[in-house]
């Protein structure tokens, strides 16, 4: 077989964990630095021995939120010496809304409010946002909630929306497609998610983009890119009465909604843009200058 070759100024990057013991086997043929970027939960959950071995290897974690930089930390003390630094997630392209969607038939014309996230682990918050969305709806009866992702955990959700009895006005649209999607972001009168474990929250960003006031919760990430009381509120984890109260403020005052939804927009334009994202993803990645030594 032909010898490994590289430049001599090359570094090996590792986009995910799962993927840190080929990389940091390949650091080592090579002879090169290794650096790790970290996204969610997997970077603060339990480490399989080959990944905490491969870590060991590395000489520098960039991360997509304070957050998960600290979290990982934290249950990982023995990398807290290894240099570190936060490079926020963005829009990877332009948005392109030119393709005209479709709304859920279902809907028929009603004001919704929205959520995107996978339906499977708990801590997404979509209970708390189902008994909350069931007390908005008891002062606005004509309101819509639609959920789109699938996942193992929609069963559960279903029995949670008939037993608060929300009937037809939880709308469990599964996967959608691009357009689809597009089309509810923009129709929507804000986007909800009350996750208490987003390593950043990147569906809070393509919500704003489209001008859409956002609801989150001051447990994880979010709070790194929804601003209370500028471009969204933030409530609690775990507290359907005080999300009740956040989403009967942006549907229940439209001049508000629509200030935190110019206010979305302009945080997408001044931090997110696919411009700001290429080029913290560069520093990252050393191009133009290290970013090696921050902490």
């Amino acid at each position: 077989a032909a010898p490994l070759r590289c430049r001599r100024d090359a570094e090996i990057v590792c986009w995910h964990l799962r993927l840190a013991p080929v990389a940091a086997l390949l650091a080592w043929r090579l002879r090169r630095p290794f650096r790790v970027f970290l996204h969610g939960v997997e970077a603060w959950n339990a480490l399989s021995p080959r990944v905490r071995g491969a870590l060991a290897r590395a000489d520098f974690f960039g991360a997509n939120s304070v957050h998960t930089l600290g979290r990982f930390r934290a249950a990982h003390p023995r990398f807290a010496a290894v240099p570190g630094r936060v490079f926020p997630l963005g829009l990877s392209s332009e948005l392109d809304d030119s393709v005209a969607g479709q709304l859920p038939p279902e809907l028929g014309g009603r004001p919704f409010l929205l959520s995107v996230t996978r339906l499977a682990e708990t801590y997404k918050g979509e209970e708390t946002l189902l008994r909350a969305f069931a007390r908005v709806r008891a002062r606005h009866p004509q309101l819509a909630l639609v959920l789109v992702g699938s996942g193992p955990g929609l069963p559960r959700l279903r029995k949670t929306a008939e037993a608060l009895d929300l009937g037809g006005s939880v709308l469990f649209a599964g996967g959608v497609s691009d357009a689809d999607l597009s089309a509810l972001y923009r129709a929507c009168l804000a986007f909800a998610l009350l996750s208490e474990g987003e390593g950043f929250g990147l569906v809070f960003v393509e919500a704003m983009a489209r001008g859409k006031p956002c609801l989150a919760t001051d447990a994880d990430a979010a709070r790194e890119v929804v601003r209370n009381g500028e471009d969204g509120l933030i409530v609690p984890p775990r507290n359907a009465e005080a999300a009740a109260t956040a989403l009967l403020r942006l549907v229940g005052d439209p001049p508000q909604a629509a200030r935190l939804g110019a206010g979305a927009r302009r945080a997408v334009e001044e931090r997110f843009l696919p411009s700001h994202f290429r080029a913290r993803m560069a520093a990252f990645m050393g191009i133009g200058g290290a970013a090696q030594g921050e902490r």
